[in-house]
Order: C-alpha cells, then sequence, then structure tokens
C-alpha cells in the first residue's frame, strides 16, 4: 500500500508492517482536514510520496531524461479499496468494512490518490 499522507484514523505500525484503525482526540480535526482536501480536489495532498513509491519516482526520472528510449508515458496502479479495508483492523479485530466512516475516506482516499 502506498499510504501518502495520512487517512483519519488510520495509523501506520512501521515494526509490524500493518494498517490499523486508531481512535484520537484529533478525529474530528483529521476528517475535517481530510474532507476539506477532498473537496477542493487537492491532488497534491493525496499524491504518493517519494519515501513510498521509490520506483514510481525513478521510472519518472527515467522518461524525463530520455522520453525517446524510455517512451512518455508508465502505467501505475494502488490497492483497491476492499483489499486495502479488508487488512484493515480495529483494536477490536473488526474490519474496516463494517465502520462505514472509515471506509467512505479509504476510497475517496483511494479515488483521488488514482490521479495523482
Amino acid at each position: 500500500m502506498h499510504p501518502g499522507k495520512p487517512r483519519p484514523s488510520l495509523k501506520i505500525n512501521h515494526e509490524k508492517e500493518v494498517i490499523h484503525i486508531h481512535s484520537t482526540e484529533e478525529r474530528d480535526s483529521e476528517l475535517t482536514t481530510f474532507y476539506e482536501h477532498f473537496m477542493a480536489e487537492d491532488i497534491g495532498y493525496f499524491a504518493i510520496g517519494q519515501e513510498y513509491a521509490t520506483g514510481l519516482y525513478k521510472l519518472l526520472e527515467l522518461i524525463h531524461e530520455s522520453p525517446q528510449r524510455y517512451g512518455p508515458f508508465i502505467k501505475g496502479q494502488i490497492v483497491g479499496p476492499v483489499t486495502l479495508a479488508g487488512s484493515v483492523k480495529e483494536p477490536t479485530g473488526k474490519s474496516a468494512p463494517y465502520n462505514s466512516e472509515i471506509m467512505d475516506t479509504i476510497v475517496k482516499g483511494l479515488a483521488i490518490k488514482a490521479l495523482t
């Protein structure tokens, strides 16, 4: 998964290489920030960062350096919402698809991320 900007209530545990739902006191603020950027179609906010997709950025660099050799386009893909949501769990063990608020942010976040 290429998370880029954090999604509301989703936290990455880099040691265990998992993403889990984590309720915080800032949940409302995180949701507001997420939806403000989404509604403003702020694609840059949702862009996949180089730290999460070094290969993608290397391909872009190669294309820029030699478009005749590598062509003007690349194909990329991201994880789908069902795959991502199925792997994200609440502390109780309940998966994200059972949390409509989290599912909405996963679907919208991935959709706008695909445009970057």
